[in-house]
C-alpha cells in the first residue's frame, strides 16, 4: 500500500462551540482563522505523501491535539445540531457542536450518527479508576456509557474525568493501546511497538476509533472507540470485548501515561444486513469482494494485483459527489509486498438510510498511471446490486455562490454593513461580511431558512485585520477598487454545507456580539456554480475550480 493511499483521509478537525467555556486563546485563536481563510480554494489538507516517520509522528506526538486545536480553534455554534451527536448515547446529550475530524461536510454522517445513538444501549458498569503514571501528571477515572453491536460493527462511547484545562485530550496508540475480542487482541502492532491501524489483516478487523477526548464540560472528556468485527466473530449473540487504552495526551504532553481497559459484554442487536451480489465484477484488474451495510456502518472490500498500481488512491462517494462520511480504511502495505501478489483494500463508510436510493460510487486512480480513473464500481445498496462504471460516473459535488457585485460594494457606506460572498462547497464554505468601518466590532452572524435559525457562529475580534480588502469575484483573478477600500470579516462555517437547502433563499443576520444590535439582514440566493460535472481525471474532483458566477446584489 503506497503512503499515499494510507494516508489520504482528510484531516479536518471539529470546530469547538462558542459557549461559556475557554477557548484558544483569541489572538492566536483570530490569526489562524485569518490564515485558514487565506488559503486557496482547492487546497485541502490531507496527508499525503508522509513519511513514516512523520505519519508515527502525527499520530503519537504529544503536539498534536494543540495543533489541530490551533489550526482549526474556530468557535462555531450550530444549534441545529444540538442533538446530532458523533458520539452514541446519553452521557453526550449535554454536548453542544462535537465533531468528528473530518466528517463535518456529510450529512449522511451526521444522520448516521443519529440512528447509533437511538439504537445504542447501556453498557452496564463498568469503570476504571486510572493513578497518574509520571511527575505532573493526572489521576482519572474512565467509565463505559452506551454500546451499540450489529453483528458486524461495535460503536462504544467512554468518558473520561479527569483535572484537566485542555479544549481535546489525544489517544496515543503506543503498546498497549488494543481491543480484545474474546480475550484475543485485534490491533496490529509494528515493529516499534505501536498500533497501525491502517495494516490489511486477513481477519478483516478494522479499528474506526477517533483519536481526539473532546472536552464536554470542565474535568470531564468523551470519545468513540468503533471496530468492525473480525471474520471468526461475525454475527456472534454476544461478545466479551475490551477495550485497552495507553497514553492520553494534552497540550503540553501525557495527561495520564497509564495504560488502562475498560470490559464489557456486548448483546447483539437485530439489524437488516443489505448485502450487494458481487458477482465477480472486475474492472481495470480491481475485483469488487465484498460489499454490504447495516444501519451503522458501509463495508467495502476490493483486491487487485499488487504490481498494477504504483501509487493508487481510492475513494467512495455518492453518485452525485456528495460524501458518505468515512470511519475507517485498512489496505496492504507496499513495503511489505502480499506472498500472494495481491493486494487488499478494505474501506467502511457510514452507515446508509434504509430508504437510500443513491448509489456509492468506489473508484481507484493511480497518480503514476494513465491520468484517467482506473477502475470505478456503482453499489446500489437499496437493490443489491453492483455495475461497471465509468469516468463519467465520477462527479463532484455541486458548489453554490453568492457574490453582491462591485457596484454594491462602491455603494456602502461608512458604518454599514453587507454580505459580500457566500461560498459553499464541501472542503471550505465561507461567509464574507464587508463593512465601511474598521472592522473593530465582534459580529454574531445567523443564517436563516423559513425563519428557522440553521447557523450561528461569531467574527471575533478582526481589528482592521483586512484593511486593504479588494473585491473579489467568481471569474475574476480579484479586482481591485479604487473607488472604495472596505474592511472584511471571512467566517468559517464548517456545517453550512449540510445545513441548509442550498437551492432557496437564505436569510443572513448581522448583529453587534456585544449589544445584539441588528446591524444587516438580507436575504440572499445562491448561484450553482458547477452545475454538472465534465469528465474529470482528477483524484479528488471536490477540489476543481468553479465556473463563473454572476452577482447577485439584493
Amino acid at each position: 500500500m503506497s503512503l499515499v493511499k494510507r494516508n489520504r483521509e482528510s484531516i479536518s478537525p471539529a470546530m469547538l462551540a462558542e459557549l461559556d467555556l475557554p477557548t484558544v486563546p483569541e489572538a492566536i485563536n483570530q490569526r489562524l482563522r485569518q490564515v485558514y481563510a487565506e488559503l486557496p480554494e482547492g487546497e485541502s489538507l490531507r496527508r499525503r505523501c508522509l513519511p513514516l516517520w512523520l505519519r508515527n509522528t502525527f499520530v503519537t506526538a504529544s503536539s498534536l491535539a494543540a495543533v489541530f486545536l490551533l489550526l482549526f480553534g474556530v468557535n462555531a455554534i450550530n444549534p441545529a445540531l444540538a442533538e446530532s451527536l458523533p458520539l452514541v448515547g446519553g452521557i453526550f446529550q449535554n454536548i453542544n457542536g462535537l465533531r468528528i475530524y473530518g466528517q463535518y461536510s456529510s450529512r449522511n454522517f451526521d444522520e448516521n450518527q443519529q440512528r447509533i445513538s437511538q439504537m445504542a444501549v447501556p453498557a452496564g458498569e463498568s469503570q476504571v479508576e486510572i493513578p497518574a503514571g509520571g511527575l505532573f501528571e493526572k489521576p482519572a477515572k474512565a467509565s463505559l456509557g452506551e454500546v451499540y453491536y450489529d453483528g458486524s460493527f461495535v460503536f462504544a462511547g467512554v468518558e473520561l474525568e479527569i483535572d484537566a484545562s485542555e479544549d481535546r485530550l489525544t489517544t496515543l496508540h503506543r503498546g498497549g493501546y488494543d481491543v480484545l475480542i474474546n480475550g484475543e487482541p485485534q490491533v496490529y502492532q509494528d515493529e516499534e511497538g505501536s498500533a497501525n491501524l491502517y495494516q490489511y489483516q486477513e481477519s478483516g478487523f478494522v479499528d474506526m476509533s477517533g483519536f481526539w477526548w473532546e472536552r464536554a464540560e470542565n474535568g470531564h472528556y468523551v470519545t468513540q472507540r468503533a471496530f468492525r468485527v473480525p471474520e471468526q466473530f461475525q454475527e456472534a449473540d454476544s461478545l466479551d470485548i475490551s477495550l485497552c487504552f495507553s497514553a492520553i495526551d494534552g497540550d503540553k504532553g501525557n495527561v495520564n501515561s497509564t495504560g488502562f481497559r475498560l470490559d464489557f459484554t456486548a448483546e447483539k442487536s437485530p439489524v437488516t444486513l443489505r448485502e450487494i451480489d458481487c458477482a465477480g465484477l472486475e474492472m481495470g484488474g480491481v475485483r469488487l469482494v465484498r460489499a454490504y451495510g447495516t444501519p451503522a456502518a458501509t463495508y467495502i472490500e476490493l483486491e487487485y494485483p499488487d504490481e498494477l498500481y504504483k501509487n493508487p488512491a481510492t475513494t467512495a462517494t455518492f453518485e452525485d459527489g456528495l460524501r458518505i462520511g468515512s470511519y475507517g480504511y485498512i489496505g496492504t502495505s507496499h513495503a511489505e509486498p502480499p506472498a500472494d501478489g495481491i493486494a487488499r483494500e478494505v474501506v467502511v463508510l457510514a452507515g446508509l438510510r434504509e430508504d437510500e436510493e443513491r448509489k456509492v460510487v468506489w473508484r481507484l486512480f493511480d497518480k503514476n498511471g494513465s491520468s484517467q480513473w482506473e477502475a470505478v464500481f456503482l453499489l446500489d445498496f437499496q437493490n443489491g446490486t453492483a455495475e461497471l462504471g465509468s469516468p463519467e460516473d465520477v462527479k463532484p459535488a455541486p458548489e453554490y455562490d453568492y457574490a453582491c457585485g462591485k457596484e454594491a460594494v462602491r455603494a456602502l457606506l461608512p458604518g454599514e454593513y453587507a454580505v459580500e460572498k457566500l461560498h459553499v462547497n464541501q472542503d471550505k464554505p465561507m461567509l464574507y461580511i464587508m463593512t465601511g468601518d474598521s472592522a473593530e466590532r465582534e459580529l454574531r452572524v445567523e443564517l436563516y431558512q423559513e425563519e428557522k435559525l440553521a447557523i450561528r457562529t461569531y467574527s471575533g475580534q478582526y481589528v482592521n485585520w483586512s484593511p486593504d480588502a479588494y473585491y473579489w469575484e467568481y471569474g475574476d483573478n480579484g479586482i481591485w477598487d479604487d473607488a472604495h477600500t472596505h474592511a472584511m470579516y471571512m467566517l468559517f462555517l464548517p456545517d453550512l454545507y449540510t445545513q441548509i437547502d442550498l437551492t432557496r433563499p437564505v436569510t443572513v443576520k448581522v448583529f453587534d456580539k456585544g449589544s445584539s444590535e441588528l446591524l444587516c439582514q438580507q436575504e440572499i440566493s445562491l448561484i450553482e456554480s458547477r452545475p454538472e460535472a465534465p469528465l474529470c481525471s482528477s483524484p479528488h474532483p471536490e477540489e476543481l475550480e468553479g465556473e463563473a458566477v454572476e452577482s447577485q446584489a439584493e
